[in-house]
């Protein structure tokens, strides 16, 4: 299972699943609902008042973020706490909070929220004051600064800042990747009202906007924001990052290896060759199953983050020149690779040895980690010709199932599938063998319990080669809840899983679980 919430994409192993568990005292139609976090940027090193608005709130017992932080209900705000529509807490973010993209929800004696995304970074924020939807009534705001607000319908909202001469300063919208509608575009004006600069959906970035301009003269200017449709409404909310950071698209590799000693660059625009980490050694981390990868934020340069693949398997990251059969770099069947496209219509070629029979799947990860290249798989045969050739389907990436039909040296050929390119252009291809086994996926990511009532949780299996019998469980509850093993049966896909909570069970207490499937495979 993959969950992709936030910056995390943890792979789990195969029949694990980790499940947010609370106990609610009434019916889940009353769980909680978050619609706006605000402000949805947290400072490390500072205690924020967040503001959560949304229906059920009332009976609201606790914050759970997806990092360390510790929260309590603010006195400062008269009946806090009983508003059915709105509640705040004072969040105390660590100093050392890892700048990205993390998960918050909200618990109440009625059970837990949705998931919803909260931003870690220094900048501090400024709270759009929607008087300024003309050039004329720009709101003025400091460099470096994130701005949070949402666009009416029809309109488009204006910041005024200032400039020194040869400063060069990023522009970001954060929109679409934090779950809103908003299709954002950007354009920089002069004070006298010219263009200088604009982006629409930059590459990677799943629709937002970003763009760095050098000033060659100090003075005043103004930054435009607008849906690129002028569509807008309470909802079409973004986080507009003002600054001198660095653009970073992806690291360099993408992927590393734990316990292995790794240098590690990054990629993007405006990307100092100063932020590179020398011999960065990540330990093995508890949980990582073998063939498993786990993506973690990590900072570059002043407020510029981005997701580092972390994995238990070998790694290899390619070796320029490899464009021609000539040059092809050989690798060993089974370890993963990471490269990039330096420049347009780049090609990366690799040779490994297969035995017949051997079934290897090679998977391709791009933009789900931010990079923009949209990777081409060709696999050749030993005596040259094509064997299959690989694309994305939608917006997941390739994959493709190797099975060698006889001895020999087949070749990887990796490409932009439209020939782009340059140091933003990274690529991972994960290489694991296809055993048999299978995944659990539930009905839910989070399971409301009422108080002295039973939960049924539906649990499917995808099965991978293997048809037998499949016991499933539930693990880690906490004291007062049981749950019984059920099975999943030879030939099916799915059974329910029932957990039971006693009358004198707490509501509003907040876990996680693990609902887990074992099976005995080939001994």
């Amino acid at each position: 299972m993959i969950l992709r919430h936030g910056v995390h994409f943890v792979r789990l192993s195969a029949g694990c699943l980790a499940i947010l568990f609370s106990t609610s005292g009434l019916l889940s139609a009353q769980t909680p609902t978050v619609s706006v976090v605000s402000p949805q940027g947290l400072t490390p090193g500072q205690t924020v008042p967040v503001k959560i608005s949304g229906g059920n709130l009332a009976g609201a017992t606790q914050l759970w973020t997806s990092f360390p932080t510790t929260s309590q209900l603010s006195t400062a705000t008269p009946d806090n706490g009983k508003q059915p529509n709105e509640v705040t807490f004072d969040v105390t973010v660590p100093a050392d909070a890892a700048p990205g993209v993390h998960g918050l929800r909200l618990v109440t004696d009625k059970g837990v929220s949705p998931l919803k995304l909260i931003v870690v970074e220094p900048f501090p924020v400024v709270v759009h004051n929607n008087q300024n939807k003309t050039q004329d009534t720009a709101q003025e705001v400091p460099v470096p600064c994130t701005i949070e607000g949402h666009i009416d319908n029809l309109s488009r909202v204006y910041y005024r800042f200032k400039a020194g001469a040869d400063q060069q300063i990023s522009f970001e919208v954060q929109a679409r990747r934090l779950g809103s509608p908003l299709d954002p575009m950007l354009r920089l004006f002069d004070a006298s009202g010219r263009e200088l600069a604009w982006s629409d959906d930059e590459a990677g970035l799943q629709g937002d906007s970003r763009f760095a301009y050098r000033f060659a003269t100090a003075g005043d200017y103004a930054i435009e924001l607008s849906d690129v449709r002028y569509q807008g409404s309470g909802n079409h909310r973004f986080r507009l990052r003002i600054g001198e950071f660095p653009l970073v698209t992806t690291p360099y590799p993408m992927v590393v290896q734990v316990d292995r000693p790794t240098s590690l660059a990054f990629a993007g625009e405006e990307v100092e060759p100063t932020t590179a980490i020398q011999n960065l050694t990540i330990p093995n981390i508890p949980g990582l199953s073998p063939g498993g990868e786990l993506w973690m934020p990590i900072a570059a340069g002043t407020s510029g983050f981005s997701l580092l693949g972390v994995s238990s398997t070998p790694q290899f990251d390619e070796t320029e020149p490899n464009n021609t059969a000539e040059q092809a770099n050989r690798v060993e069947l089974g370890t993963s690779l990471n490269g990039r496209f330096q420049e347009p219509r780049d090609v990366d070629r690799f040779v490994f040895a297969a035995k017949a029979g051997q079934k290897y799947r090679f998977t391709a990860i791009t933009r789900q980690a931010g990079s923009p290249a949209d990777l081409q798989l060709q696999f050749f045969k030993p005596d040259g010709g094509k064997l299959a050739e690989i694309d994305d389907v939608g917006l997941e990436d390739s994959s493709f199932d190797f099975n060698s039909p006889a001895d020999g040296d087949y070749t990887l050929v990796v490409k932009d599938l439209h020939e782009h390119g340059g140091p933003q252009f990274t690529w991972h291809v994960k290489v694991e063998p296809i055993k048999t086994s299978f995944l659990l996926t539930s009905s839910a990511e989070t399971l409301n319990v009422p108080v002295g009532g039973i939960l049924p949780v539906s649990v499917q299996s995808q099965r991978k080669g293997y048809n037998g019998s499949i016991k499933i469980e539930a693990r880690n509850l906490p004291a007062g809840f049981e749950s019984l093993p059920t099975w999943i049966g030879p030939g099916r896909n799915d059974a329910v899983l029932t957990i039971r909570t006693g009358k004198d069970a707490a509501a509003g207490s907040l876990a996680e679980i693990q609902i887990v499937g074992s099976a005995e495979i080939d001994g």
